[in-house]
């Protein structure tokens, strides 16, 4: 094949609109006194309470984790001198939730339970490859349809198997428009996110 021949270069776009099937939150308890050993048993207690809380609403033992946890000593500055003031220790949660109905039960049940810093809410799509890969078949159908069309109104005739195809991936979250809620817990809108595959594909033509 001479791929010095003529080219026709076309893009298409394929979308696919999906609702999260999965949420994803940090919670934290965040301690701070004087006594090291006092706070740290403050912090144990309390994140003890938060999981068992946690466990108690549904969400698997093997969807909770620990991201972070750490000791910071705190200082005052005198002059320019450090002066030791306590300690604050930091153990950071990751929970996955899978029933989206629940974050808000499960934010507030937390902060019920001990949780002073909630942060990095996000939400998924498991099966996230069969979605782009149907978004891609509709991208290149797309291009393939383009190219065709230009063949036409070119007068040319054009070879139907692409020499290069080259692909870009693209995620786009669209929230769902917030809507007044009487529920008693925190409403949460997971939203929906657009999957989009782009694809540039060259044809010869003769």
């Amino acid at each position: 094949m001479d791929y010095k021949a003529p080219k026709i270069k076309v893009m298409g776009t394929g979308i696919q609109t999906v609702v999260p099937t999965q949420g994803v939150i940090t919670l934290g308890v965040v301690t701070d006194g004087k006594s090291l050993s006092t706070i740290q048993q403050e912090n144990s207690l309390s994140t003890s309470r938060v999981i068992q809380s946690l466990l108690q609403l549904g969400v698997e033992k093997n969807d909770i984790q620990t991201t972070q946890y750490r000791v910071d000593p705190i200082y005052e500055y005198n002059e320019n001198q450090p002066l030791l003031l306590g300690y604050k220790v930091t153990h950071l949660l990751q929970v996955k939730i899978s029933d989206l109905k629940n974050v808000g039960i499960i934010i507030d049940t937390a902060v019920q339970n001990g949780v002073n810093s909630v942060s990095d809410l996000r939400f998924e799509v498991l099966n996230r490859d069969a979605i782009y890969n149907r978004a891609l078949q509709k991208a290149f159908l797309q291009a393939k349809q383009k190219a065709f069309d230009l063949s036409r109104v070119m007068g040319v005739n054009i070879h139907p198997t692409p020499i290069s195809i080259t692909e870009n991936y693209q995620e786009v979250i669209r929230p769902t428009p917030y809507a007044v809620s009487l529920a008693e817990t925190t409403p949460i809108m997971p939203g929906q996110q657009e999957i989009t595959a782009n694809i540039h594909v060259e044809f010869l033509y003769t």
